[in-house]
C-alpha cells in the first residue's frame, strides 16, 4: 500500500487524529505513514522519516520507539504483540509508554503492513505510584503488609510461608497444613491447565537452568474464585552442582493488572471496537460517528449519531473549532466520569473526541485524599506519640501527643534532637540501635528507654521504631511510635515494694499465702510458704504435689476437708507436714470463688506455722496432768489425816465425857468450850449453867486480878 493511498483511506483518518503515535511499516521495512503525534512523542520530523527504513531511524534498544526484535516477531508469528517500556531524558526523568504492534496481511497471506501504536502512559504510571504511595503511608500506620513471602528449604520438605501469603488467598496461616505438607497443598490449588508449566519452570529454576523464577498462574482462593498470581523467587543458596539449596520467593495477586492489560490491548483495535469513547463531530455540531463506548456520553447530551448537538453544545464546539485549540473536559453520567479530549482538524472540517473512563482514577484520588485524612487524624489525635525523623534523626513531623509527652512545642523541638532528649545513661544503647538500623541490620525494633522532659523530669517511654528504606536499601526516614509508661513504672515499683513488705511481714509472722487455680490445677505460693514447706522458690506446684507433702496420717483428713470446701463448707484445718525429715504443724484457712454456675474456680488461703504453739500446748497439757496427779495425792493424804483426827477426837470425847474427874476446856481466849458430866455433877448444875458460871469467874479474875473466891464455887 503506497503512502498516498494509505493517507487517502478514510478508515485510517482516525489514526491521523488519534492522540497516540501511529507508525505504519510496509513489507520492505519502510515507514509509509506516521501521524503528527509521532513527531511530538519521539521528536522526529515526519518528512524525514517517511520512506526510510525503520532500522535507520530507530536503534534496537529499550530506550527508543520501535524494537527490531518485536517487528520481526509479529511478522514471523503473524500475531499481535505489545510491550511497556520507558525512556529517560537528560535530567534522568522516566517517561513510560505502552506500545502494540499488529501485522496486516494481503489476501495471498503475505505481509502487507505492520501498524505500531505507541501511547504515553506516564500519567497513568504516576497516578498509580501516587496511589501506591498513599496506600503504603496509610498501611504503615496500621501495620499492613503487601506481597506474600515464602521459603523453600534445602531438602524441599519444608515450605515456610508468611502471614500475608495465606491472607492473600483468604486463609489464616494457622488453619493451613503443616510445613511439610504446605507445598503439596499449594500445588493442589493451582489451575490444572497452569500446573504443568509452573512445575517445569520451578524445576528448571531449581536445577540451575534459570537464575531466577518468574511465573504466572491461576489459583483458587478460599472464596472459590480463580485469581491470577505471579511468583518471583531467587536461590538464596546453590550447591556445587548449581542446584538450589534454599529458595526465597514472593507472591503477588496480579488479577487486576492482567485485566487492565487485556483492556489496553483492546485499545489497539479500530475505533468501532475501542472500549473507550471515540466520536467525530462536524464543526456545525453534527455527530458523524460514535462508537458504542460513546453512548453514555451521547445519552448525557441527549443526542444520537446522525443528529445535531444542542444549541449550547454547538456553540461550545464551534468556539473550539474556530480557535483551533485542544480542549479537555470532564463529564459525569450515571456514576461514571469521563475525560474527553477535543481535537480540531480544520482540513476535514471536524473535531475528534477521544474519551476515557477516569472513574477509577477519580476514586483513587478520592481514596488517596481519604487515606491522607485518616492518616492525619490517626497521626494528630492518636493516644500515643508519633514522630517521623530523617536518617540523621532530624524531625520531619511530630504529632501533638509527642510534644505533650516531652513538654516541647513543635517550634522548640526544631532546636532539640533525639540525643538531647535521651537520658544520658541510655544514650549509648540508643545510638547503637540507630546505627544498626542505618547499616541495615534492623528494620524495626521495640525498646524501653528513659528520657528527660523539658521541665527536667525523667520519664519512662516504650519506643516502636520502623525504618522506611529507599530502593537502594538506604534509610529514607524513621517512623517512631512511643508511649509514656512513667505512671505504670511507678505503680510497678510500688507494687514490688508492697510485695516485698508483705513477704517480710509473712516471714516475721510465719504466715504464708497461696492461690489454687482449679481450672488449670496450678498452685501458687508466696515466698514464706515456699520457705515453710522447704521447697525451692518458684517451683511449679499442683494440688496433688501439695497433698504428698502432708504427713501420711493427716492426708485423708486434709483431702476430705478440701473436698467439703469445694461444696461450700468451711476450710479451717490443722495438720502436719514433713519438711526435710522433720514434722511441722501448720494451720490452713481458705475461701473459695465460684462462677455463675456455682462451680468452684479458685481457692485463696493462708498457711501458718503453729509448730511452736503445738509444742507449748503439749507441755501445758503435760504440766496440767502432773498437777492433777499432785492434787489427787494431797487429797488422799488429807482424807487419811481427817479420818485419824476424827478417830482421835472420838476417843478423846469418850474419855472426856466418861472421866470421873470434873474437866473444863478453855480456848486461848479463856473462853469455856465445854465441860464433862463429872464437873456438872460435882457443881450440881446443868452443863450450860456450869459454862456460864465458869465464864463469870474467869471474867472477874481478868478484871480484879487473881483473887480467891471459894464462896462462889
Amino acid at each position: 500500500m503506497s503512502t498516498d493511498k494509505f493517507a487517502q483511506d478514510k478508515n485510517w483518518q482516525i489514526y491521523k487524529h488519534s492522540p497516540d503515535a501511529v507508525i505504519v511499516i510496509d513489507s520492505m521495512s519502510r515507514i509509509i505513514y506516521a501521524n503528527p503525534q509521532t513527531e511530538e512523542l519521539f521528536g522526529l520530523c515526519l518528512i524525514s522519516i517517511k520512506g526510510n527504513k525503520y532500522q535507520n531511524i530507530f536503534t534496537d534498544n529499550n530506550q527508543t520507539g520501535i524494537s527490531k526484535e518485536i517487528i520481526n516477531w509479529v511478522s514471523k508469528n503473524k500475531k499481535t504483540k505489545d510491550r511497556i517500556y520507558y525512556r529517560t531524558n537528560a535530567e534522568g526523568i522516566k517517561s513510560w509508554y505502552w506500545q502494540i504492534c499488529y501485522p496486516v496481511f494481503k489476501n495471498d497471506g503475505n505481509l502487507d503492513i505492520v501498524v505500531v501504536i505507541t501511547r504515553d502512559i506516564t500519567k497513568i504510571k504516576q497516578t498509580k505510584e501516587i496511589v501506591q504511595a498513599g496506600k503504603l503511608k496509610f498501611s504503615l500506620a496500621i501495620e499492613a503488609s503487601g506481597a506474600g513471602y515464602y521459603e523453600h528449604l534445602a531438602d524441599f520438605k519444608q515450605f515456610k510461608a508468611g502471614r500475608r501469603w495465606a491472607q492473600m488467598m483468604g486463609y489464616d496461616l494457622k488453619d493451613l497444613p503443616d510445613e511439610d505438607k504446605l507445598w503439596r497443598w499449594w500445588m493442589d490449588q493451582i489451575h490444572p491447565e497452569d500446573l504443568p508449566k509452573f512445575k517445569k519452570s520451578y524445576h528448571d529454576f531449581i536445577i540451575g537452568n534459570t537464575n531466577r523464577l518468574k511465573s504466572q498462574f491461576r489459583i483458587k482462593y478460599q472464596s472459590g474464585k480463580w485469581h491470577t498470581m505471579q511468583v518471583a523467587a531467587t536461590a538464596v543458596q546453590r550447591d556445587e552442582s548449581q542446584q538450589a539449596a534454599s529458595i526465597a520467593g514472593i507472591t503477588i495477586d496480579i488479577t487486576r493488572q492482567r485485566r487492565v492489560e487485556r483492556e489496553m490491548k483492546l485499545l489497539a483495535k479500530f475505533s468501532v471496537e475501542n472500549p473507550n469513547p471515540v466520536m467525530r463531530i462536524k464543526s456545525d455540531g453534527l455527530v458523524q460517528f460514535a462508537n458504542q463506548a460513546s453512548w453514555p456520553i451521547l445519552e448525557a447530551w441527549n443526542v444520537s449519531q446522525g443528529e445535531y448537538l444542542s444549541k449550547e453544545l454547538r456553540a461550545f464546539i464551534q468556539n473550539i473549532y474556530l480557535t483551533g485549540e485542544t480542549k479537555e473536559i470532564e463529564l459525569e453520567h450515571n456514576g461514571k466520569i469521563f475525560a474527553i479530549n477535543i481535537i480540531t482538524f480544520n482540513d476535514i472540517d471536524c473535531l475528534y473526541l477521544y474519551g476515557r473512563n477516569i472513574s477509577q482514577q477519580k476514586q483513587s484520588q478520592l481514596a488517596l485524599i481519604e487515606n491522607e485524612k485518616k492518616f492525619r487524624t490517626y497521626f494528630e489525635y492518636g493516644l500515643i506519640g508519633i514522630a517521623i525523623s530523617s536518617a540523621k534523626e532530624v524531625w520531619l513531623d511530630v504529632n501533638h501527643r509527642f510534644c505533650e509527652i516531652f513538654g516541647y512545642s513543635r517550634q522548640q523541638l526544631n532546636k532539640v534532637n533525639w540525643d538531647k532528649l535521651v537520658y544520658p545513661n541510655d544514650l549509648a544503647n540508643h545510638l547503637a540501635l540507630f546505627n544498626k538500623m542505618n547499616e541495615g541490620e534492623l528494620d524495626n525494633c521495640t525498646v524501653e528507654e528513659r528520657f528527660i522532659r523539658n521541665n527536667g523530669d525523667i520519664i519512662y517511654v516504650v519506643l516502636y521504631i520502623r525504618c522506611i528504606r529507599n530502593n537502594d536499601g538506604s534509610v529514607n526516614y524513621f517512623i517512631t511510635h512511643l508511649q509514656d509508661i512513667t505512671e505504670q513504672k511507678k505503680a510497678q515499683d510500688a507494687l514490688q515494694r508492697s510485695e516485698e513488705a508483705l513477704n517480710r511481714a509473712q516471714q516475721v509472722a510465719h504466715i504464708g499465702s497461696w492461690r489454687l487455680d482449679l481450672t488449670n490445677n496450678v498452685l501458687m505460693w508466696s515466698q514464706e510458704t515456699y520457705r515453710m514447706f522447704g521447697i525451692p522458690l518458684g517451683t511449679k506446684l499442683t494440688y496433688e504435689q501439695f497433698l504428698k507433702m502432708v504427713y501420711s496420717d493427716d492426708r485423708d483428713y486434709v483431702h476430705n476437708s478440701w473436698m467439703a470446701a469445694l461444696n461450700k463448707k468451711l476450710y479451717d484445718v490443722e495438720h502436719r507436714i514433713l519438711v526435710n525429715g522433720k514434722i511441722k504443724w501448720v494451720r490452713e484457712k481458705a475461701v473459695l470463688e465460684f462462677n455463675k454456675k456455682g462451680e468452684p474456680v479458685c481457692g485463696i488461703g493462708t498457711v501458718q506455722d503453729i509448730t511452736l504453739q503445738k509444742q507449748t500446748e503439749n507441755e501445758l497439757n503435760n504440766y496440767k496432768e502432773h498437777l492433777e496427779d499432785l492434787v489427787h495425792e494431797r487429797t488422799d493424804a488429807l482424807k487419811k489425816s481427817w479420818e485419824i483426827i476424827r478417830s482421835s477426837e472420838q476417843k478423846f470425847r469418850s474419855v472426856f465425857e466418861e472421866s470421873p474427874i470434873g474437866i473444863c476446856l478453855f480456848n486461848l481466849d479463856n473462853k469455856v468450850i465445854s465441860t464433862n458430866k463429872a464437873l456438872c455433877k460435882m457443881l450440881g448444875f446443868q452443863k450450860q449453867s456450869v459454862i456460864i458460871l465458869i465464864w463469870r469467874i474467869s471474867y472477874i479474875r481478868r478484871m480484879w486480878g487473881n483473887i480467891w473466891l471459894p464462896a462462889m464455887i
